[in-house]
């Protein structure tokens, strides 16, 4: 399945906007208006990234 060849990285509220760093190129990707991302293409390198919310 396509889901499961996906880079995954965790989502970071810590700035007040959702930011998500690409494992891939390191680019960090801000998403001002939305609340959550499940999956985006990284700005930077152009990869697939699957979002995954942080463990508390």
């Amino acid at each position: 399945m396509l889901f499961e060849m996906l880079l995954q990285a965790v989502s970071d509220r810590s700035s007040g906007v959702l930011t998500v760093t690409c494992p891939n190129c390191e680019h960090k990707n801000e998403f001002p208006e939305l609340l959550t991302v499940a999956i985006f293409v990284c700005t930077g390198c152009g990869e697939p990234i699957e979002v995954v919310e942080p463990r508390h």
